[in-house]
């Protein structure tokens, strides 16, 4: 399987994270809470996910310290986001916002176990809501 984060899988549109963030569910495993909101696939939308990655300004002053935090998050996500294509339907695409909380810096391991962790809960949590919509 080759793993690819491609440009339309950045999650960048205004509307879409605003809408992500007022109606979306969330699940929470130390340092990372992810907000996730599935929605009808518009006719412009190719893929079955978009995704963003934020580390707040407010924890870690300098660039550096952020954008190291959501590379290894995103590359976390990268080989692991096979795990959740199963639960998206074929006319529905997911939001996805990977927040790290935390105020100090982990390493990837640490990271991807949480990243790994989060996919569970929220497949499990997708799937859970398509059994109750059945029924």
């Amino acid at each position: 399987m080759r793993y690819f984060l491609r440009k339309n899988n950045r999650l960048h549109h205004e509307k879409k994270i605003s809408l992500l963030f007022k109606k979306g569910k969330s699940v929470f495993v130390y340092p990372v809470k992810l907000t996730f909101l599935q929605v009808q696939k518009t006719s412009l939308e190719e893929s079955n996910f978009q995704v963003m990655f934020i580390v707040s300004k407010r924890n870690f002053k300098k660039a550096v310290q952020r954008n190291l935090i959501r590379r290894r998050i995103k590359e976390a996500f990268r080989l692991n986001y096979y795990k959740i294509l199963p639960a998206i339907p074929e006319d529905m695409v997911l939001f996805l916002a990977f927040s790290f909380v935390a105020k100090e810096e982990f390493e990837y391991n640490i990271l991807e176990g949480a990243v790994n962790e989060l996919l569970v809960r929220m497949t499990e949590k997708l799937s859970n809501e398509s059994v109750k919509s059945f029924n």
